[in-house]
């Protein structure tokens, strides 16, 4: 008994260890525009756990980036709710709105933070063939 919950821990503790390791995607979407919008998260193996960022991509344009937080807790999925009327995509994080993006604006709203950020256009560009996933 006392072995195979050894066992189980240890195969717990690899397959954590080997889904944080890299850069995982914790939200996905593809807006009607055809505009991806991606939220990140990479362990940062430090005090610091760790770091998530929003991405954006027109078709055929590069990516666009906005910072959330370099320390931030685990994050395994986010939900997303996209609304054609208003071109906006909100993601939930514990039942409470967290980003709201709109695809025509491309404006993108963190509001993790008192008062919320509003940004209009990426914070930064990602080179031209530069993909935020390795």
């Amino acid at each position: 008994m006392v072995v195979g919950m050894c066992l189980a821990c240890c195969a717990w503790l690899i397959f954590f260890v080997w889904h944080i390791n890299g850069i995982r995607i914790i939200a996905d979407a593809n807006l009607p525009d055809g505009t991806r919008f991606i939220v990140t998260q990479k362990c940062n193996w430090s005090g610091e756990p760790f770091t998530t960022a929003c991405y954006y991509k027109k078709q055929g344009g590069q990516w666009g980036w906005y910072y959330y937080d370099h320390q931030d807790d685990y994050w395994n999925r986010a939900p997303i709710h996209i609304d054609p009327e208003s071109s906006t995509l909100t993601i939930t994080r514990n039942g409470k709105t967290t980003i709201t993006f709109n695809w025509k604006t491309e404006t993108c709203t963190l509001w993790r933070f008192e008062p919320p950020r509003l940004f209009v256009g990426p914070q930064d560009w990602k080179p031209v063939g530069c993909e935020p996933l390795p």
